[in-house]
C-alpha cells in the first residue's frame, strides 16, 4: 500500500466536506472520505498520475475524485 501524509488544511476541508454531506446523508459523506482517501493511496502508488500544476508549484501535481481535485506533491 502506497503511503501519504495529507496536509492540516487537506484534513480539514476533508472534515469540513464530509460535515455538510453528513447533515442531510450520512452515510454519502462516510463514502465519500472513503473514496478520497482510497484515491489518496493510489496517487501515492502511481506518482506520475495526474496533471502537472507547474503555476502553483515545483512537482506539484492535481487529480480529481468526483466534485473533488486533490492537490499533491510525489516525494
Amino acid at each position: 500500500m502506497g503511503r501519504y501524509k495529507l496536509a492540516k488544511l487537506a484534513l480539514l476541508d476533508m472534515d469540513e466536506i464530509a460535515d455538510y454531506i453528513a447533515q442531510d446523508n450520512l452515510d454519502a459523506a462516510l463514502a465519500l472520505l472513503i473514496r478520497l482517501r482510497q484515491r489518496c493511496v493510489s496517487l501515492s502508488e502511481h506518482p506520475g498520475a495526474g496533471r502537472q500544476c507547474e503555476h502553483i508549484g515545483e512537482n506539484v501535481r492535481s487529480a480529481t475524485e468526483g466534485n473533488y481535485m486533490l492537490r499533491f506533491q510525489p516525494s
